[in-house]
């Protein structure tokens, strides 16, 4: 496994170069854990390598449904179909408990991947799958969809404005799409495992970026000061009462 860095604008694909990977694993739409977007000049460059070095991208859009700011950006997958095996579910969208979720290979991979996919189980329910099939059919996934979007919009709007009402304007990386933000505190409130459980003290969910999956490799650049913060499943007001009960814990100034 070799890691690539990450900054604003996605994966830095620079440090590509001299890599001789046959794969590569990206969540361009909203990067996990940090959710920065990966610019469409960056998504050409990893393009570009994975078709000089005979290499497979992996795109799993695990929640690129939800982008609230700039214009939607091509998958990877419709820009090069013979290099990109594209993942997405419905977990984000309608449920975890659905466990559904699909692939979509390049032509000459779609048997190989059906067979493995016989040799490892033998399918899910297929009660599950008939009834979300004629639900996107009827154009009720697409009005879900809409009404999604409208919802967890306010409530990262809701986040952004009592976030700088509390603490004034924090680094925030990811806003721009899905369901969860990047946050950088400063260093007068301690690092970011020592707010993480000052937090959860007071029954407020926040995260570490190696609770977010960045734990497997050592010194991960945003892992001393950044916190992961998620909107989804809290209501406007739940926001609001949870960023001023942070503020509380950490004597932080701003408005009440």
């Amino acid at each position: 496994m070799r890691p690539v860095p990450v900054d604003a604008r996605g994966l830095q694909t620079d440090r590509l170069e001299g890599e001789r990977a046959r794969l590569a694993y990206v969540t361009p739409s909203h990067q996990f854990p940090m959710g920065p977007t990966l610019a469409l000049e960056r998504r050409q460059a990893l393009l570009r390598w994975a078709a000089r070095n005979g290499a497979y991208v992996i795109e799993d859009d695990y929640d690129s449904e939800f982008r609230y700011d700039g214009a939607l950006l091509p998958a990877l997958k419709a820009m090069s179909p013979d290099n990109v095996i594209y993942l997405a579910t419905f977990s984000k969208t309608l449920g975890a408990g659905l466990r559904i979720g699909y692939m979509i290979f390049p032509e000459h991979l779609a048997q190989a991947a059906a067979t493995a996919k016989a040799l490892l189980d033998n399918g899910h329910v297929w009660l599950e799958q008939v009834a979300l099939a004629r639900f996107i059919q009827s154009g009720g996934f697409v009005r879900h969809l809409r009404r999604m979007r409208q919802q967890y919009l306010a409530r990262r709007d809701m986040l952004k404005t009592q976030l700088e009402q509390r603490f004034g304007r924090l680094p925030v990386m990811g806003a721009e799409a899905g369901t969860h933000v990047a946050v950088r505190f400063p260093e007068r409130f301690g690092g970011a495992y020592s707010l993480c459980a000052r937090a959860r003290s007071r029954n407020i969910g926040l995260y570490t970026v190696q609770a977010g999956g960045g734990h497997e490799y050592p010194g991960v650049s945003y892992a001393a000061g950044w916190v992961l913060m998620g909107y989804a499943s809290l209501t406007p007001l739940q926001v609001r009462v949870g960023v001023a009960r942070l503020a509380q814990i950490l004597g932080a100034g701003g408005a009440r």
